[in-house]
C-alpha cells in the first residue's frame, strides 16, 4: 500500500505533464508579422468539367509563381501547372488545356498523357472536343494549327488574318492571305476536317467575321480600297448553307447606293438576327466639320441655354445603327440623331429606340430619363411605349422571344405586348413593395431586380425584397415560388448566363432565359443573421442544399445539374472551393492558406444598433487577433455607406490595398475594426453619417472591449468626405484618415470631373443626396471646409495626383486650411495615381503611413 502510495503522485505528475505538453503544443501560435504576409495566396476558381469529375483553380501569391491546379473530385489526384493560365476542359470531359507562357499544355484526362505545343499565343477547343486549335505568330504573320485529338492528325492554315469559331464550335471561319489575294474559308470540324472556300479577291481585304447565334451563318466585311477617299468604306456579306450549297449574299446596289450617298459603312460589330433574316451594322456620315471654322479658333463656347454642361455638340464621327433585310435586300436606318441606343427585341423583328433629348437639362427633371419607342424593322413604323422612363440598368428589358417589353415604372412591374400594343401592370395588386426599401439616395428607388424570363416568354421573373415571382405577360398568373419573407431570407437565382448582347451600351436591356422545366439554383441570404446558402427549386419545391455563417459565391454547375461548385469563406476561415451535389453532399476540393492555423487570428461579429431616430442598422465588427476578455483595445472605424455585408469577407494579409485598409493586418496589430451601416436623410449626408457612426461606436463601447480614448476613423472617396465632415462635429475620434475626400462641396458641385462630366448629378440625384440649391446654407452646411476651424482630430489626408473622380484640390484645400490654423495634419499626394492607388510601392507606402498615424495617436498611451 505504501509503495503504491509513493508511486501514485509520480504517475499523476507525469500524466499531468504529458497532458500539459499536448495541450500546449496544440495551442502554439504566433503573432502575424509583415514578413509572413507573402505566405498567403488568393484563390481564383477555374472550370468544372461537364461530368463534374474535374475542377481547376489558381492560387495567386505576392512574390511566388502563381500556380494552376487541376484536381479529380473523386480520386483527389492533382495535376500542378506552375504559372499556368487560361484553363479549359472539353465538353466531353476528355481533355484539359492551359497556357504556360507561350506554350500550350494538353492533358488527356483518361490516360494522363501530356503534350506541349510551344509558341502558341492562344488556343481553343472545337468540334465538341474533337479538335484543338492553336494560334501562332511567326515573323509578324498569324497562323493556325488544327489538331484532331482522336486521330492525332494536324492541319496548318498559314497567314490567317482573322478567324472565328461558330457558337456550337463545329465550324471555323478564317480570312487567309496568300500573296496578293485574300480569301474567306470555312472549315467543318466533324470526324474529318473539310475546307470550303467562300470568296477570294486580289483587290481588297476581308475582315470582321461574326457568327449568328445558331452557327448557321456568318457575316463579314470587305474593305473597299479607294485612293481618292480618306474614309475606310466597307461592303457586307452574309454566308450560309454549309451543309449543302454555299449561299453568299450582299446588299443589292440599288439599296446600297441609296444608303451610301450621305453615309458610309465603317468597320464595326456585326449582329445577325436569330432567324437569320437581318444583319445589324453601323453607318457614319460622310459630312465633315467646317475646316475654316476649325482653323479660326479652337475656343470652346459654353452658353446658358446649353442642355448639358459641358456642352455636347453633335459629332459626325458618331456611328448609328442600320439593318439589312437579307431576303429582300433592303437597307434601313434604325437609329438617328434623335432616336438612339438601338436594342433589338429577342426575335430581332423590332427594336427599342430611345429619345434622350426631351429631358434636358437633367437637373430640371431629377434624373436621367428617356422616352422608349418600339420600331418595326420591316416597315419602319415607330410607336411610343413608355414616356419619361428612367435610364438605368434593368429598368426596361425586352423578352427573349420578342413578344413583350418589360419595364419598371411608378414602383411596379409592367409589360407591353408588342402585337396588341397593350400595357399590363402586374404588381400593384400584390400589395408588396418591389422597389428597394433601403434606397436613401436622391433619385427614384430602384427595383429589386428582373433576372430574365422563362422559355418562350411564358413568365417574366421578378424579385421582391425576399422572394422570386413568376408573372405571365397577360397578367392572369402571379406565382411566388419561394417563401423567404417569413424568415427574412432573400432568394435570388444563382445561375450566371452568357447571353449574347448586341452592344455593350444596350445597358442590360437584353435578358436571360431560364428553363423552368429544369432545376434552378438559388442563392440565399438571411438578412438578419447574414447566413448564406444555396437551394434548388424544382417542380415547385425548394430544397435547401447548404446554409452557413459564411460568404458563398456561386461559381459553376455541371452540365447535368447534379454538381455545383462554389467558394465559401468567412473572416475566420480562409476560402475553400467546395463541390456539392443535388443530395447536399459536400466535398472540399481545396482549402487555402492552411498556414493560418499557426497564427493568432481575429473573428467577426454582427452588431445591431439604432440611430437616434430609431432606425435599426447593422455593422461588421472584427476582433483583434489573440483577443483577451477584460482588455480594452483601440479601434479603427472604416466608413462608406452600408458595410455590414462584409461580415464574412476573408481578407488575406497584404500591403496591396488601394485605399490603405487591410482588416487582417490591423486586427493582427491589436485593433478592433468596425464597418458600420449608414442610413441617410435627404439634404443631410454629413449629419446622417455622424449620427449612424456615433451610434455604432457607442454600441461597441458598451460591450466593454474598446477604449473610448483610442478610436480612429477612416474612409475613402465618399467615405473620405464623411470622415472629413464627422471630425468637424465631434472629438470622439482621436485620429482620422481621409482618402480622396470631397471637402469643399460647393466648389466640387460646380466642377467638371476628369471624365468631362458635370458633378451636379452626384449631388441632386445620387450619392450626396442634397436637393437644396447650391447657394443656400442648407447646402453649404454639409461642407467640411467651411467648418474646418472646429477640427481638433489629427487627420492624415491622401490623394492621387491624377484623380479623375475627386479633384485633388479638395485635399490640398483642406490641408492648407489646417496648416493655416495650426491643426495636426499631414497630406500625401501620390504622383501618377488616380482615385484608387495602383502602384504596388505606393500601396505599401500608404498602408504604413496609415498604420503609423493610428499607432501614434491610438497606441501612444499604452
Amino acid at each position: 500500500m505504501k509503495s503504491k502510495t509513493k508511486i501514485a503522485p509520480i504517475l499523476l505528475i507525469l500524466i499531468m505533464s504529458l497532458g500539459l505538453m499536448v495541450k500546449t503544443s496544440a495551442q502554439v501560435k504566433r503573432r502575424l508579422q509583415p514578413a509572413d504576409y507573402n505566405l498567403w495566396s488568393t484563390i481564383y476558381p477555374g472550370v468544372l468539367s461537364h461530368d463534374g469529375k474535374w475542377v481547376s483553380y489558381t492560387l495567386n501569391y505576392t512574390d511566388k509563381k502563381d500556380t494552376l491546379f487541376l484536381k479529380n473530385a473523386i480520386t483527389n489526384y492533382k495535376y500542378i501547372f506552375p504559372s499556368g493560365s487560361n484553363a479549359t476542359i472539353t465538353k466531353d470531359s476528355k481533355w484539359f488545356g492551359c497556357k504556360i507562357a507561350d506554350t500550350l499544355k494538353l492533358l488527356n484526362l483518361e490516360t494522363g498523357k501530356r503534350q506541349s505545343f510551344p509558341k502558341t499565343r492562344e488556343y481553343l477547343f472545337a468540334g465538341q472536343g474533337r479538335y484543338v486549335i492553336g494560334v501562332q505568330n511567326t515573323d509578324g504573320k498569324q497562323s493556325l494549327w488544327i489538331k484532331n485529338l482522336k486521330s492525332d492528325k494536324s492541319y496548318t492554315i498559314q497567314n490567317a488574318n482573322e478567324f472565328s469559331l461558330s457558337p456550337d464550335t463545329g465550324l471555323l471561319a478564317v480570312v487567309t492571305q496568300i500573296k496578293n489575294s485574300t480569301a474567306v474559308k470555312v472549315f467543318t470540324l466533324q470526324d474529318s476536317l473539310q475546307e470550303q472556300e467562300i470568296i477570294t479577291t486580289s483587290a481588297n481585304t476581308f475582315m470582321g467575321l461574326a457568327w449568328d447565334k445558331t452557327g448557321k451563318g456568318f457575316a463579314f466585311f470587305e474593305e473597299i480600297r479607294n485612293n481618292e477617299s480618306p474614309l475606310k468604306e466597307h461592303k457586307i456579306y452574309y454566308c450560309t448553307g454549309f451543309e449543302k450549297t454555299i449561299i453568299l449574299k450582299t446588299p443589292p446596289s440599288q439599296y446600297l447606293d441609296l444608303l451610301t450617298q450621305t453615309s458610309y459603312i465603317p468597320l464595326s460589330k456585326l449582329f445577325i438576327s436569330a432567324d437569320n433574316e437581318r444583319i445589324f451594322f453601323d453607318i457614319k456620315s460622310r459630312k465633315t466639320c467646317n475646316e475654316n471654322a476649325t482653323k479660326q479658333s479652337d475656343v470652346q463656347i459654353w452658353n446658358t441655354d446649353d442642355t448639358t454642361v459641358p456642352p455636347q455638340h453633335p459629332s459626325y464621327e458618331e456611328a448609328t445603327c442600320s439593318v439589312w433585310q437579307i431576303n429582300s435586300g433592303e437597307l434601313k436606318k434604325v437609329e438617328d440623331a434623335q432616336f438612339t441606343n438601338v436594342v433589338p427585341t429577342g426575335d430581332q423583328k423590332n427594336a427599342l429606340v430611345f429619345r434622350t433629348d426631351e429631358y434636358l437639362p437633367r437637373y430640371k427633371y431629377g434624373g436621367e430619363y428617356i422616352d422608349v419607342y418600339i420600331k418595326n424593322l420591316l416597315t419602319g413604323e415607330q410607336l411610343l411605349v413608355v414616356k419619361k422612363q428612367l435610364m438605368d440598368m434593368g429598368v426596361t428589358t425586352v423578352s427573349p422571344g420578342g413578344k413583350s417589353i418589360c419595364y419598371f415604372k411608378d414602383n411596379n412591374w409592367w409589360t407591353y405586348n408588342i402585337a396588341s400594343q397593350q400595357h399590363t401592370c402586374h404588381t400593384a395588386s400584390l400589395n408588396i413593395p418591389f422597389y428597394d426599401l433601403q434606397h436613401d439616395e436622391s433619385g427614384i428607388p430602384p427595383a429589386y431586380g428582373n433576372p430574365g424570363w422563362s422559355e418562350k416568354d411564358q413568365y417574366l421573373i421578378v424579385y421582391d425584397e425576399y422572394d422570386i415571382w413568376l408573372l405571365s405577360p397577360d397578367g392572369t398568373t402571379k406565382k411566388k415560388i419561394t417563401d423567404g419573407r417569413k424568415k427574412k431570407v432573400r432568394y435570388r437565382i444563382a445561375e450566371e448566363g452568357n447571353e449574347y448582347n448586341y452592344k455593350i451600351d444596350t445597358f442590360y436591356f437584353l435578358t436571360q432565359t431560364f428553363n423552368l422545366e429544369s432545376s434552378l439554383l438559388l442563392h440565399t441570404v438571411n438578412t438578419e443573421s447574414l447566413k448564406e446558402g444555396f437551394s434548388v427549386w424544382s417542380n415547385g419545391n425548394v430544397k435547401t442544399l447548404v446554409e452557413k455563417n459564411k460568404k458563398m459565391i456561386f461559381v459553376e454547375k455541371s452540365q447535368d445539374n447534379k454538381n455545383y461548385l462554389f467558394l465559401e469563406k468567412s473572416f475566420e476561415t480562409s476560402p475553400a472551393l467546395v463541390l456539392i451535389n443535388s443530395r447536399a453532399q459536400e466535398k472540399i476540393i481545396v482549402r487555402t492558406n492552411e498556414q493560418q492555423k499557426n497564427f493568432y487570428w481575429g473573428k467577426s461579429e454582427l452588431i445591431k444598433y439604432k440611430t437616434p431616430e430609431g432606425k435599426e442598422l447593422k455593422g461588421a465588427l472584427f476582433y483583434p487577433a489573440n483577443y483577451q476578455s477584460g482588455i480594452k483595445y483601440p479601434m479603427i472605424v472604416h466608413i462608406y455607406s452600408r458595410r455590414s455585408g462584409e461580415l464574412h469577407e476573408y481578407v488575406e494579409p497584404s500591403f496591396q490595398s488601394g485605399n490603405g485598409l487591410n482588416i487582417a493586418n490591423f486586427t493582427a496589430e491589436g485593433y478592433f475594426v468596425l464597418l458600420p451601416d449608414i442610413a441617410y436623410t435627404i439634404n443631410e449626408p454629413g449629419d446622417s453619417a455622424l449620427k449612424c457612426v456615433k451610434a455604432a461606436v457607442e454600441k461597441v463601447i458598451d460591450g466593454g472591449n474598446v477604449d473610448r480614448e483610442k478610436i480612429g476613423l477612416m474612409g475613402h472617396s465618399f467615405g473620405g468626405y464623411e470622415t472629413a465632415y464627422i471630425i468637424t462635429q465631434t472629438n470622439m475620434f482621436k485620429a482620422a484618415v481621409a482618402g480622396a475626400p470631397v471637402t469643399d462641396i460647393v466648389s466640387a458641385y460646380l466642377m467638371v470631373d476628369g471624365n468631362g462630366q458635370s458633378n451636379i448629378w452626384r449631388y441632386e440625384d445620387q450619392q450626396f443626396r442634397i436637393k437644396s440649391p447650391f447657394y443656400t446654407n442648407d447646402f453649404a452646411k454639409n461642407s467640411p471646409i467651411v467648418q474646418v476651424e472646429r477640427i481638433s482630430t489629427p487627420v492624415l489626408l491622401w490623394t492621387g495626383e491624377e484623380d479623375h473622380m475627386v479633384n485633388p484640390t479638395n485635399s490640398t484645400k483642406l490641408q492648407i486650411a489646417l496648416w493655416r490654423l495650426g491643426k495636426k495634419s499631414r497630406l500625401l499626394v501620390y504622383p501618377k495615381e488616380d482615385h484608387v492607388l495602383a502602384n504596388p510601392k505606393n500601396k505599401e507606402n500608404l498602408y504604413f503611413e496609415i498604420k503609423g498615424w493610428f499607432d501614434l495617436y491610438l497606441k501612444k498611451l499604452q
